[in-house]
């Protein structure tokens, strides 16, 4: 199982399975708080974020769904470098 996942990847996922608006209406009105943020900014999603943990209360899942949605969210292309698609994601550090 997938333990973090792109952004992208995250937010398909849930669009397939569920109305991405629930999670949209669920977010806390605040630019300052760490879900707001994340939400509009992250580049990764882990199982414990904030994001993660809004999305399981906003619709309700499991911990056997939220483990199931990361999978589904590890499998999709996202598209990067021109339309290339990839799943990879490459840190630099300077």
């Amino acid at each position: 199982m997938a333990v973090t996942v792109l952004r992208e990847q995250f937010l398909t996922a849930i669009a397939q399975q569920a109305d991405l608006n629930l999670l949209y209406q669920a977010l806390p009105t605040s630019a300052d708080d760490p879900v707001w943020i994340e939400f509009y900014s992250a580049q990764i999603v882990a199982r414990t974020d904030g994001l993660s943990t809004l999305a399981q209360t906003t619709y309700g899942y499991t911990d056997a769904q939220m483990d199931a949605l990361f999978a589904l969210a590890a499998g999709i292309s996202v598209p990067t470098n021109g339309g290339v698609g990839t799943t990879t994601q490459l840190i630099l550090y300077n």
